[in-house]
């Protein structure tokens, strides 16, 4: 069933539910505000969001806002969390290949959180096949060192850990 609004016509179900309000922008800002106030159960809460959107579009938002580089180490495990959220075979070539590096990055990233999120990203879209031996390795000892550090993220670092052997 498709609600029409005007001349508008809904391209995706939120604007279909919702109009065409840019919901993406708001959702994304309410995520980036819990991440900063480490609010967790809220990320955790409304980041399954993202799947209603296009993937494509919610990748270049994650880029427009630099979430990938910038200094708070919280911003960048949402921006890898978020990552996760996205369907990556409906992605451009082009767009793919920019997460594949963003996400190569993010598995060295200096914040264990974040490390650990660019992680399940390389290993949930099979990324670190293409990685080097010590990127692989980082890996490995990010998701070992959640399962024994962080009994909150334990059994979702196995899941993944269990995919690589």
């Amino acid at each position: 069933m498709v609600i029409k609004m005007g001349c508008h016509k809904p391209k995706t179900l939120c604007e279909t539910l919702f109009g065409p309000k840019n919901y993406l922008e708001e959702l994304i800002t309410d995520l980036c505000a819990a991440a900063y106030k480490e609010e967790w159960e809220t990320v955790d809460g409304r980041v399954k969001e993202i799947s209603l959107y296009n993937s494509e579009k919610v990748f270049k938002k994650l880029q427009e806002r630099a979430l990938f580089v910038l200094t708070d180490g919280n911003q960048r495990d949402l921006a890898y969390t978020i990552v996760a959220e996205l369907d990556v075979k409906s992605l451009s070539k082009a767009s793919r290949t920019e997460l594949n590096k963003a996400v190569r990055d993010g598995v060295k990233d200096p914040w264990i959180y974040a490390r650990f999120r660019a992680s399940i990203a390389a290993v949930k879209y099979e990324f670190y096949i293409e990685y080097g031996k010590n990127e692989q390795k980082m890996i490995v000892s990010t998701l070992g060192y959640i399962v024994e550090t962080e009994p909150d993220l334990a059994e979702l670092a196995k899941t993944y850990l269990s995919k690589l052997a």
